[in-house]
């Protein structure tokens, strides 16, 4: 990848690019001064990875060994000699467990590191038990101690990030955005969901305890219907709990497009987000479906979690409960599906809220300044 501007950096991130990561691609096509080489240890084909991803290492037995010394040591002639012939100015690291990676090398090479937390790396990652965790620690706080800045999504992150070595003078709270004009129509075809979820389906998502309300709305007599969108380990088991507790009245959708999502949000009433701490520890940091909501025209009902109340206004752009009050959580759905006015006062806040702080434009030239002042 031959980059020309005269201003450029390194976006790294270890596998190039998970479909669950357009924060990330929305970063790397919303710069404008800085010009990013996106760099990695391996490739995930998905609706947001590119050809012009830079992938260090293919699938080849030798290469995969030197992939795997990389992640144990740190240390890769290929990756030094891209680094210090690519005439790049910074290195931007998108979550501490990436970060630790080429932290080494970048203090070895005199390159800038900045570092960008999202919740896992300070929470379910850094509470890892046994030796693997203690090391994990360890790298981190060195990293987050030497970074020449340290960015988190959200206040309740950077608190961790405190926690765990970084340094206050160079670290804040910074807000990824997203794409703010320029969303598609949903398709006249769509169906129309009452409730739609979107997130990978693990713990920390709380996609069970919106089963849970749905159950308890169709006992009411409600019965509204709900997609889900997305996958992962406990599909089956959230499956078997809908075919349990409320049939006929979710859809599993699996994995869309950027563009897919949105559609699906305009055509549904409200979008859950029941993120919640998982029993690991993990996390989430600011959950991006409840920006894409907002800029869809939707509100949202989610739990107060983590740095959730940063975007939603409890009352005035959508409704929050207590993390893991599935019944309040339910309350919570029906009054907003019962009354269209309330939800479409929240819809106009929430979007209005949404482009005014959040619009990626905005954030990538904040952002943009913060480079040049780690170049100086």
């Amino acid at each position: 990848m031959e980059l020309t501007a005269a201003k450029k950096l390194v976006i790294w991130r270890a596998t190039w690019l998970p479909p669950s990561e357009t924060f990330i691609r929305n970063h790397v096509e919303s710069l404008g001064e800085w010009e990013a080489a996106c760099v990695g240890l391996e490739r995930q084909e998905s609706t947001i990875s590119q050809e012009s991803d830079v992938v260090l290492f293919s699938e080849k037995f030798r290469d995969r060994f030197a992939r795997q010394f990389f992640v144990r040591t740190s240390w890769s002639p290929r990756l030094r000699r891209f680094l210090r012939d690519g005439s790049f100015r910074l290195v931007h690291a998108h979550f501490g467990i990436d970060a630790v990676q080429v932290s080494r090398m970048c203090r070895r090479l005199g390159l800038p590191l900045i570092v960008t937390l999202h919740g896992v790396d300070v929470t379910a990652a850094a509470g890892r038990n046994g030796i693997a965790g203690a090391i994990y620690r360890r790298r981190l706080r060195q990293t987050l101690r030497t970074a020449a800045l340290v960015l988190a999504v959200s206040s309740s992150i950077a608190e961790r990030a405190l926690g765990l070595g970084a340094q206050p003078e160079n670290t804040r709270v910074h807000y990824l955005g997203l794409p703010v004009i320029g969303q598609n129509e949903a398709s006249a075809n769509e169906r129309r969901y009452d409730v739609l979820f979107v997130g990978r389906l693990v713990e920390k998502k709380g996609a069970s305890d919106l089963l849970r309300a749905m159950a308890i709305l169709s006992t009411c007599g409600m019965g509204p219907t709900c997609g889900i969108v997305g996958s992962g380990p406990l599909e089956g088991d959230l499956r078997r709990q809908s075919a349990d507790q409320c049939p006929d009245k979710v859809d599993f959708l699996g994995l869309k497009s950027p563009d897919q999502v949105i559609a699906l949000m305009r055509a549904s009433r409200i979008v859950v987000v029941p993120s919640r701490t998982a029993r690991n520890g993990d996390t989430e940091g600011l959950p991006m479906v409840i920006l894409e909501a907002a800029v869809a025209g939707r509100t949202v009902v989610a739990y107060a979690h983590s740095g959730i109340p940063e975007v939603v206004v409890h009352g005035i752009s959508g409704l929050l409960c207590p993390e893991g009050d599935v019944e309040e959580l339910a309350k919570n759905i029906a009054r907003l599906l019962s009354d269209d006015a309330l939800r479409h006062e929240f819809e106009v806040n929430a979007r209005a809220r949404v482009v005014r702080e959040f619009d990626i434009q905005k954030q990538s030239k904040i952002l943009e300044s913060l480079y040049d002042l780690v170049d100086q």
